[in-house]
């Protein structure tokens, strides 16, 4: 008896899922992508559990007809491509065709469609990748696409899902990421029917980005820009007070595809050169746009990396305008207060400069005066100085030691005095 055999459709969607759903921030985005894809401008994401036990997502895109309706959970069928060509130059979010039959050989799905030309809608309900029933529906124009118990018939995968705390985490991660693709375009985000956030369509990038992440945070951001015929970069990157120790805040987007790439990163980083501290990365937010043909977007199985055709010409445009754009910028805080403005948890404690006076009863104003003192001294404050009692004898101040290569320790007539090396050298260089 041969030991191969075929297996059946269903094991096989079953397969094909564990490739492209990981967890309930995998089907939000094949969804949502599903919406951009179909020219919606509203896009509403409803959660429960962390989406283990609900997804729904809405849009008011172009719908789908009955027959499309039934084909939508069918391996291997979408309207995206047509022939291999098509393969070379992706011009949607999407093609594969895997997405909703994975999904629903893994849940219990619903899916309501109705083109604008249509009077009415049409659903199909389908559990375990078995359809129940097909049938008219009323609706507006648009999709409505309901997940209930994902992995409910495969439980070792659902074993292994975390918190509802930190798929939410992944959920919201995620649809932050679509939202500063597509800033022409609202997002509703609500888990439990609580509201987590809901971002109006702008057509100001900026906004967007002031929207997510606070107006302090967008406030310290600086343009870049480059309009080249082979490519064309816009976006923002952070100023040196908003730089991490993780990347969890650095955006590339390719033709409003959000996209991984370290060696860009890299780039970025090295842009910044001596005005970041030590392990720390700058924020950004980048839109590439470039011909299809020239990237190809099929390395990843789930997209999050692209090959360009010359990434060579790509690391050295993005270093050059990263750089223009940062010595068009003045850098240095506004005051005391402005690196401390930023969105709360968006940046790391040890990048919020000035120098404040312990053992002294005084407010921001005072920690202002102060800071404005010793630096009309004309210190210049060096990370690499050798020693502490040089950089600080000048201003009348005792050194008393340093912390992790960034901090002085010292005490003057009034008290304990804490010095950012870091922000002083380069509130000297700016002055």
């Amino acid at each position: 008896m041969a030991s191969i055999k075929i297996l059946s459709e269903n094991l096989i969607n079953q397969i094909a899922a564990g490739e492209v759903i990981e967890r309930p921030g995998s089907v939000v985005k094949e969804l949502v992508e599903n919406s951009i894809d179909a020219g919606a401008d509203n896009i509403i994401i409803e959660v429960k559990n962390g989406g283990k036990t609900f997804i729904k997502v809405s849009d008011n895109g172009c719908g789908m007809l009955r027959e499309d309706l039934e084909l939508s959970i069918e391996r291997h069928a979408t309207s995206k491509i047509c022939e291999e060509a098509d393969l070379w130059k992706i011009k949607t979010m999407g093609f594969r065709g895997e997405a909703l039959p994975s999904i629903a050989s893994i849940s219990k799905l619903t899916i309501k469609s109705r083109k604008k030309t249509e009077v009415s809608g049409s659903q199909i309900d389908v559990n375990g990748g078995e359809i129940l029933m097909v049938k008219d529906a009323g609706m507006s124009p648009g999709t409505q696409v309901e997940v209930f118990n994902l992995f409910f018939n495969t439980p070792v995968r659902q074993k292994y899902l975390k918190q509802d705390s930190t798929e939410l985490s992944h959920i919201s991660s995620l649809v932050s990421s679509l939202a500063l693709a597509n800033p022409n375009i609202s997002f509703k985000l609500a888990h439990n029917e609580k509201i987590i956030f809901d971002l109006p369509k702008t057509t100001n990038f900026i906004s967007r980005i002031s929207d997510i992440f606070g107006k302090s945070t967008a406030d310290a951001m600086i343009p870049v820009f480059y309009g080249g015929s082979e490519f064309a970069i816009d976006g923002f990157i952070g100023k040196p007070l908003l730089s991490r120790a993780t990347s969890q805040h650095q955006y590339f987007f390719v033709n409003g595809r959000y996209v991984q790439n370290f060696l860009l990163a890299n780039i970025i980083k090295s842009a910044y050169h001596s005005l970041l501290m030590e392990d720390k990365k700058p924020v950004f937010t980048i839109n590439i746009k470039i011909d299809p043909a020239l990237v190809d977007v099929n390395v990843h199985p789930r997209k999050l990396e692209v090959r360009f055709e010359d990434q060579q010409r790509l690391s050295e445009v993005m270093y050059g305008c990263v750089k223009t754009s940062l010595g068009k910028c003045v850098l240095m805080p506004k005051g005391f207060t402005e690196s401390h403005n930023y969105k709360a948890g968006f940046g790391s404690a040890s990048m919020k400069s000035g120098i404040a006076s312990a053992g002294r009863t005084g407010n921001v104003q005072d920690a202002i005066k102060f800071s404005q003192e010793i630096l009309s001294r004309n210190i210049l404050v060096d990370r690499d100085a050798g020693d502490l009692n040089e950089i600080t004898e000048n201003v009348g101040i005792k050194s008393i030691t340093q912390i992790a290569d960034s901090y002085i320790v010292a005490e003057d007539a009034n008290g304990l005095v804490l010095i950012d090396q870091h922000a002083a050298h380069e509130r000297i260089r700016y002055e």
